[in-house]
């Protein structure tokens, strides 16, 4: 009677056990249901589900192509952008204030002593032109 009053549980026989199992995989089906049924009411032909793994398959494959595409003509893009901005070096060096000069001539050092692969700190920069 103490145990009562504590409120402890009656170990759960297996009966029990599984028709309260069956009563969550109802109530997770209905649920399901309830939502296709919704997700069907306020579908239209364009955005419909795939029905099938070839129709989810073609669909993956069309999404890619689209993507190429997109990332082709963002590289064409690029690649004449970066043309346009490539400038020679001794026509626009006249244009520049004298600190943009210096910063120019100071970062033409920086890359020089980097073009190789494995220079070290401390390498002597490259011979002034």
């Amino acid at each position: 009677m103490a145990d009562a009053k504590r409120g402890a549980k009656e170990p759960m026989s297996e009966l029990t056990f599984v028709e309260t199992w069956r009563q969550r995989i109802d109530s997770e089906i209905s649920s399901q249901v309830r939502f296709a049924s919704e997700w069907g009411s306020l579908e239209s032909d364009s955005s419909r589900l795939p029905e099938t793994l070839e129709e989810q398959i073609e669909q993956k494959r069309a999404e890619i192509a689209a993507l190429r595409a997109r990332l082709g003509s963002d590289a064409a893009a690029l690649s004449t952008t970066t043309g346009a901005m490539q400038r020679p070096a001794d026509t626009t060096l006249e244009k520049l204030t004298p600190f943009e000069t210096e910063l120019d001539k100071k970062l033409k050092t920086v890359a020089g002593t980097h073009t190789r692969r494995g220079a070290t700190r401390g390498a002597k920069p490259a011979p002034k032109r």
